[in-house]
């Protein structure tokens, strides 16, 4: 994180403490006092409502040295604030950011034991402790990429449990066959294959893990709701030929299967398929998609996928299960090329987040593997399960140690309590508008009026202005803007002598760009290519280009801005113009690009009979575009900083 902000002189604009690019509403500020008499010790659970407060305002403040600011409030109260600490709110509980892999080698993913713990062996009650720092990056790494082998830890049973609950709380499920005599549940499942002559009533014969069959990437339990999340898989032994492990990175083959296909992925991401496992003792049925994404509509969350195990919804038509099962196997067969493969030797362990990161492993020599079972050495594997929590909490907990420490900001030395703060709020103050408003009449609102040239603003002026420019040119905004001028162009009056108006136009040009596979910004660019043609039809191509040119590439930037005159080879001659217009561009490297965005797409999208994908099919394409880094194909681009700041 930038840590040029942190020195910058704070300053009070319409009750609100704006530090550097931080603006603090002063119920944010109340939230992270934490004086004894607001909050409880160690846990820093507040002792009040923040809610009780509406009305406070900020009122004054001042530098207390290069960190501290004391904060004033219209109760006539004064607390103490870190500057450092109110900058590294922002982004210091906030998790690693997710990274896609693909068929990278396992040493990518790699820790050697000795690295993370310390084995205190104590016989059959031997135990393990965590080097934290190391075991920090570990618990990054799992956030961030879902997968991670640790190499050489002991080779005896009980070791994946004990290095799970160095995670968090273990698991219980019906896999277990570790608990209580007279419970069906437990936390550790052994996997090993005995044959029939063997009897063993820790291995399960009731699934494919027990026996020597190879075994398709897939995630674990589907069927249960919550699905466990994270994966433990110890070896204490590997003796037989074959079974080596695979494991897959769904989301990033979900990623591939949305540029290459985003109709595929819309399907299997909101049609819902059952998961069904039943045992003597067990009956578990969920219905969710294949792909569950985040609020964006576009972004994987999870990634539900069991061969074993699904079921196609007999309800929907049956061209739908035919595009399902089509779609499905896509995604195996993305999966299926990105796995990377790696072979556990004695003691390894291996873990993946199981809402993710898929398993698999290669069939294991029947004959070797039976010869080893009868003698006692047969292939033997542990697991067990953890929730998600528990290794984000390693994660900031080891953060915090390294950090020196986990408070929000300072306490400061008043004996105020939450009651005098309440008895010193005037009942008929009125609660203060938050900064980030929804509505852009209420953004307009807080643009500051007392400076009449820009070049008189104050650095507070700016700061604010960008921070308001920024919510109301959000990425979501942005998209919904350019939805609308789409929409504007639907009705009669819009069709123009045309067979279709102008918004069926645009639907039609994208449909057909998303059935050809056509990337995400292409299919973007078919949709509204013909947004500005009522307000300057000669240039239109400029109008809907320059929209877009932050976000998509140069040459999808440049077959917008032109395509109007190579789009003319098909009607200029009729007008008495020429129809070949377009070779003026003939020695461009994008005229090809165009002459096809126009033969295939454009040219031929005036059919009153074709069936449009409706316009939610490709909302969360424009929303993906436009959520892109402005200029990102240029880093030093000398706009990026207009308006909103870098």
């Amino acid at each position: 994180m930038s840590t040029a902000g942190i020195q910058a002189k704070a300053s009070v604009v319409n009750g609100y403490l704006h530090v550097g690019d931080v603006v603090a509403h002063p119920l944010s500020l109340l939230q992270r006092v934490t004086d004894p008499a607001f909050v409880q010790p160690g846990s820093l659970q507040r002792k009040f409502d923040v809610s009780e407060y509406l009305g406070v305002t900020v009122t004054g403040v001042e530098h207390e040295g290069d960190d501290i600011l004391r904060v004033r409030f219209s109760t006539g109260h004064e607390f103490r604030f870190s500057s450092a600490e109110l900058h590294a709110s922002a982004v210091k509980w906030k998790l690693p950011v997710e990274e896609d892999w693909g068929t990278d080698t396992v040493e990518a993913f790699e820790f050697q034991a000795k690295d993370l713990v310390e084995v205190e062996d104590k016989g059959a009650n031997f135990a393990f402790r965590k080097k934290n720092a190391v075991f920090g990056r570990f618990a990054s790494q799992m956030l961030r990429r879902g997968f991670a082998v640790i190499r050489g830890l002991p080779a005896r049973e009980g070791v994946c449990l004990k290095f799970a609950e160095l995670i968090g709380p273990v698991r219980n499920t019906n896999w277990g066959l570790d608990g209580d005599a007279d419970s069906p549940y437990g936390m550790v499942f052994d996997v090993k294959v005995s044959p029939p002559s063997i009897d063993d009533e820790r291995t399960s014969s009731t699934d494919l893990a027990y026996t020597n069959d190879a075994i398709a990437l897939h995630v674990d339990n589907p069927y249960r709701d919550p699905m466990p999340q994270y994966q433990l898989l110890h070896c204490i032994k590997q003796s037989a030929r074959g079974g080596a492990s695979l494991v897959s990175d769904s989301f990033a083959a979900a990623r591939v299967l949305r540029e290459r296909d985003p109709e595929t992925f819309r399907l299997l991401s909101t049609m819902p398929v059952r998961f069904f496992y039943q045992d003597a003792n067990n009956c578990h049925v969920q219905e969710k998609p294949h792909i569950q994404v985040k609020p964006d509509g576009v972004t994987p969350w999870r990634v539900n996928f069991s061969g074993r195990l699904d079921y196609a919804p007999l309800w929907v038509d049956g061209e739908t299960q035919d595009r399902y099962f089509r779609g499905r196997k896509a995604l195996a067969d993305i999966m299926a090329e990105r796995a990377v493969s790696f072979r556990l030797g004695d003691g390894d362990l291996f873990i993946v987040d199981n809402h993710r990161v898929l398993h698999g492993r290669t069939d294991i020599d029947a004959t070797t593997a039976q010869a080893a079972a009868e003698t006692g050495g047969g292939r033997f594997l542990q697991g067990c399960y953890v929730d998600r929590d528990g290794m984000g909490s390693c994660f900031f907990t080891d953060k915090a140690e390294a950090d020196g420490g986990s408070e929000e900001g300072r306490r400061d030395t008043s004996t105020a309590s939450p009651a005098s703060l309440k008895a010193a709020l005037p009942p008929s103050t009125p609660p203060s508008p938050l900064p980030e408003a929804h509505k852009e009449k209420d953004i307009l609102a807080h643009i500051p009026s007392d400076f009449t040239e820009l070049k008189s603003a104050t650095e507070e002026d700016v700061k604010l202005m960008t921070e308001l420019f920024k919510v109301a040119c959000s990425p979501q905004k942005l998209a919904d803007r350019l939805l609308e001028m789409l929409k504007a162009q639907r009705g009669e009056e819009f069709k123009l002598g045309a067979p279709v108006d102008l918004y069926t136009h645009g639907l039609q040009t994208a449909t057909r760009a998303m059935r050809d596979g056509a990337d995400e910004e292409t299919i973007v660019a078919c949709l509204l290519h013909d947004i500005g043609e009522l307000q300057c039809p000669q240039n239109h191509g400029e109008v809907v280009a320059s929209l877009l040119r932050p976000f998509v590439s140069p040459e999808t930037w440049w077959v917008l801005a032109h395509h109007e005159v190579f789009q003319g080879y098909y009607y200029f001659h009729h007008n008495g113009d020429n129809k070949n217009s377009r070779d003026v561009y003939k020695d461009h490297p994008c005229f090809q690009k165009c002459a096809d965005f126009c033969e295939k797409w454009d040219q031929c999208s005036f059919d009153p009979n074709f069936e449009c994908k409706p316009l939610e099919t490709f909302a969360p394409l424009v929303l993906s575009v436009v959520s892109r880094e402005p200029f990102w194909w240029d880093k030093e681009h000398p706009k990026r900083g207009a308006v909103t700041g870098v």
